[in-house]
């Protein structure tokens, strides 16, 4: 369930947010990353902020470490590293949150599309080394 989250107590704490860690746009509309240390755990979850609107939207809802938001080159989906399921893998969802897809099964962080909106690249940690796919 999808909900819209009131802008006057998150105004501040978004922009401090993505100066940090950086944000994504498309046309009227910027993705970027919460993060919440209510618990023991620090959680972080991906949300849209329609600037025409002035209005932050919630996108994900798992409980889990998502995070680096990318939108694809024409605006209609996101991709994004999320630990959902006990490791970072990477997945892509609609401008609005739904019809989440995982795209890999083995560990990736960073991703990013391709300018033509194909392939996905994100990197994938190997010890002893990094490789960028």
């Amino acid at each position: 369930m999808r909900k819209n989250v009131d802008l006057s107590k998150m105004i501040t704490l978004s922009f401090i947010i993505m100066m940090i860690v950086g944000c994504k746009a498309s046309s009227n509309s910027i993705a970027f990353v919460r993060y919440d240390s209510a618990g023991p755990l620090i959680n972080s979850e991906i949300y849209k902020m329609d600037v025409e609107e002035r209005s932050i939207t919630q996108l994900t809802f798992d409980e889990s470490f998502s995070r680096n938001p990318s939108w694809s080159p024409d605006g209609t989906r996101i991709v994004f590293d999320s630990r959902r399921e006990g490791k970072s893998q990477i997945y892509t969802m609609d401008r609005s949150g739904s019809n989440v897809i995982k795209l890999t099964d083995e560990s990736g962080f960073d991703p990013a599309w391709s300018p033509d909106g194909q392939p996905v690249s994100y990197t994938h940690l190997t010890l002893p080394t990094k490789r960028i796919v």
